[in-house]
């Protein structure tokens, strides 16, 4: 169970921090004690399986809820605190939310005379109930009973940002959780030492496995809101002796590129890094290595439904770093033709994943979940390869693939190669249909340049030089910034769409 490792260390060190939260420090036997009271409350006031949403920031108060509602058998629905209105709506008829913990503005979102919803406030408030009304007022412990069987239910419902389409509920189980986050730390190796800056959203699968995967060993996590101040991030993981730090790449862009003395003065002293998914590019994955010489720098290939499904450490595989790694521990990947068949190495297909951290299927999408998940694989609808040695290559969504008269180009091969210009700070590469051909596509790069003395004529000399021809963009297109989803994805439908793609 996601609790015992906590009632563990209550055990064992109770006066040890858990959680530093705006300041505040929270002992084992603090956070403990306040996940059993609002799980008593929870279990004297929702029947078992009831779906509860989480819509607050990172927060104490939102480390309770997640633990306290898992704890209880219910099931917990985290919700971004900036999801759009539609979506929220979505989301609360599909799985039928019927309790909301969040703030009073966002609680007033969907606070309507027909609303069947109840809403729970994180902090004292007149005019709701609140988590910190029930911590002060009750005494009444929850006492959870568990079973063998207790692995097999369900705990959260994940609803993935998507980059198209409409949104889908992965259902994973306590076991699904458990599984992950003994991955996790198999891979990287952290203990009770573990002091973690953690600025990404508890909302999100890689956010809330940081945070198991922390608390799991008696570490400590210092929360953090996302990267709107990277400059009290670095002060907070001074000030409290923060030995590592968990982020997107986006958000290591940003304080390498702004913020690298201040970053480097901290980097002697970090023992690991936790990298999430996005592409990273290389000059920041050779710059990390460079200021940060005795940590574990570890990025991971997954999704929602197989998290960290892949590793790769960056120190000891120094010249794999084009790669997303192996099979992480305890998983096993293979490559599958469209007929379901394995491929052979260095072939080409789409990268299956097995492991008892796969999600079971979809929350109210059958049909989805029998074509998604077969025999405890999930397709993942990524495409790549496999070399002799088991590192994994990624090429991109299958719908991503860009076709050029019948040749296919990866966009991730295109944005790997644009890259590494100087000026570029980012790029993404889609294909539009071709007026002419509506079978074939033409390449357009979108880049965000790090140089106001980029050119069009430099980014076509440089992709005449180091592309095939077929490859190379037929069109650039300056952005501020490339539109990604909140784990960091580029939204590759929304650049198709761009008003300049128009401009022919």
């Amino acid at each position: 169970m996601l609790y015992k490792k906590i009632e563990l260390h209550n055990n064992h060190f109770p006066d040890k921090v858990a959680v530093i939260d705006k300041d505040k420090h929270y002992k084992y036997s603090e956070l403990w004690a306040d996940i059993r009271v609002f799980a008593g409350w929870i279990d004297r006031n929702l029947e078992a399986g009831s779906r509860i949403g989480i819509m607050l920031n990172n927060s104490y108060e939102t480390i309770i809820s997640l633990y306290a509602i898992t704890m209880t058998g219910r099931v917990c629905v985290p919700l971004d605190t900036d999801i759009t209105p539609r979506n929220l709506q979505y989301i609360v008829n599909d799985c039928g939310i019927k309790l909301i913990i969040a703030s009073r503005i966002n609680g007033n979102r969907l606070k309507t005379d027909e609303s069947q919803i109840q809403f729970l406030a994180p902090t004292l408030d007149d005019d709701y109930t609140s988590i910190r009304k029930i911590l002060h007022n009750s005494t009444s412990l929850f006492k959870p009973g568990d079973k063998p069987e207790d692995t097999l239910t369900l705990a959260a419902i994940l609803y993935t940002t998507g980059t198209t389409g409409p949104q889908k509920g992965v259902m994973l189980s306590i076991g699904n959780l458990l599984a992950a986050t003994e991955n996790i730390n198999q891979f990287m190796n952290i203990d009770s030492w573990a002091v973690e800056s953690l600025p990404m959203r508890l909302s999100h699968s890689f956010g809330f496995a940081r945070l198991r995967s922390v608390l799991a060993v008696g570490g400590t996590v210092i929360l953090e809101d996302g990267f709107l101040q990277p400059a009290k991030i670095l002060e907070n993981m001074s000030r409290y002796s923060a030995n590592a730090i968990s982020s997107v790449p986006a958000g290591f862009s940003i304080l390498l590129d702004y913020f690298e003395k201040q970053f480097g003065n901290l980097g002697k002293n970090i023992r690991y890094i936790e990298i999430g998914s996005a592409p990273m590019q290389i000059k920041y994955k050779e710059k990390l290595m460079s200021l940060c010489p005795e940590a574990r720098i570890c990025s991971h290939y997954g999704l929602t439904e197989a998290s960290r499904s892949t590793f790769i450490e960056f120190h000891s595989d120094k010249n794999q770093l084009n790669t997303v790694g192996k099979a992480s521990p305890n998983v096993k990947i293979k490559i599958i033709n469209e007929d379901g068949t394995s491929c052979a190495p260095k072939d080409t297909g789409e990268i299956a994943v097995f492991g008892h951290m796969v999600s079971h299927g979809y929350w109210n999408k059958p049909e989805l979940t029998k074509e998604t998940f077969q025999n405890g694989w999930v397709k993942t609808g990524d495409l790549g390869y496999i070399d002799n040695d088991g590192y994994v290559f990624l090429l991109g969504r299958i719908g991503d693939i860009i076709n050029i008269g019948g040749l296919k180009v990866a966009p991730t091969e295109v944005e790997h190669i644009i890259s590494a210009l100087n000026g570029v700070g980012e790029v993404a590469a889609v294909g539009i249909a071709s007026e002419d051909d509506i079978t074939s596509e033409s390449i357009t790069a979108f880049i965000v340049k790090s140089d106001e003395n980029l050119t069009i004529d430099k980014l076509q000399k440089y992709c005449i030089e180091n592309l095939e021809p077929y490859k190379i963009p037929s069109r650039f297109v300056f952005l501020k910034e490339i539109p990604k989803t909140g784990s960091g994805k580029i939204q590759r439908q929304l650049l198709k769409h761009n008003p300049a793609v128009s401009l022919r």
